[in-house]
């Protein structure tokens, strides 16, 4: 429970790092429309070489292949009798992606131009 904390934690920092990154090239539509902004790749080149943004997705895969190495054996997940599978509340266990740097850009990128009403509870 406390690793999978750790990794929603970590990916919400990186998450609110590209997304400062993003606004600091002159926003989501400047990055799209060729605008007066930064150009996409040279924005992700930037995150790709900073060495606190390469530690941080260095640590939350590391975080992720541990998670998904040891929480079947520690939630004791059930067999299903006919498939064979581990089932995680009534489904097949799926692990968790790896990360990647573009994974969390794109995401951050749609994010940064969604719509005001995007994300709240209404």
């Amino acid at each position: 429970m406390r690793r999978k904390r750790h990794i929603e934690d970590l990916e919400a920092s990186l998450r609110e790092t590209v997304a400062t990154a993003i606004a600091r090239a002159g926003g989501a539509e400047a990055l799209r429309g060729g605008g007066r902004g930064a150009d996409e790749v040279a924005v992700l080149g930037a995150l790709e070489s900073s060495p606190p943004v390469v530690r941080c997705l260095r640590e939350l895969n590391r975080l992720i292949d541990a998670h998904n190495r040891y929480y079947p054996i520690e939630a004791n997940l059930p067999l299903d009798p006919g498939s064979r599978l581990e089932l995680d509340h009534g489904r097949p266990y799926q692990p968790l992606p790896v990360v990647t740097l573009r994974d969390v850009f794109v995401g951050a990128l749609a994010a940064c131009g969604a719509p005001a009403h995007v994300g709240k509870i209404t």
